[in-house]
């Protein structure tokens, strides 16, 4: 099998959430090495924060959905799964505050 299949074999059960805990941690480091390799592209750091979230790795998450929010500031995934750590962490305060303060900078006087 060609390391072209097995790349597309690959991406298959990262996406149906089958692989076991090693590979997602090998997937973590390329994805590093990937970020390190291009500062500007954003994929491999979104792709990041998508496998320490699979891993459960919540805080780790976090600080690179701060970092992507930096490069995207008004990207809506980057919101959406910080929303989503911060509900499986139970921090309903920092999404209500935030949502008061969205609120209160998105009104024009």
């Amino acid at each position: 099998m060609s390391q072209e299949r097995l790349d597309e074999a690959l991406e298959v059960l990262v996406d149906k959430g089958t692989l076991p805990l090693k590979i997602n941690e090998d997937r973590l480091v390329v994805m590093e090495k990937a970020i390190l390799a291009d500062k500007k592209n954003l994929l491999p750091m979104y792709q990041k924060d998508n496998i320490l979230m699979s891993l459960e790795r919540f805080g780790e998450a976090l600080e690179v959905l701060y970092e992507l929010k930096e490069y995207a500031p008004f990207e809506s995934s980057v919101f959406a799964l910080t929303g989503i750590i911060y509900k499986r962490r139970n921090m309903y305060c920092i999404v209500l505050l935030i949502d008061c303060l969205v609120g209160l900078f998105s009104y024009k006087i």
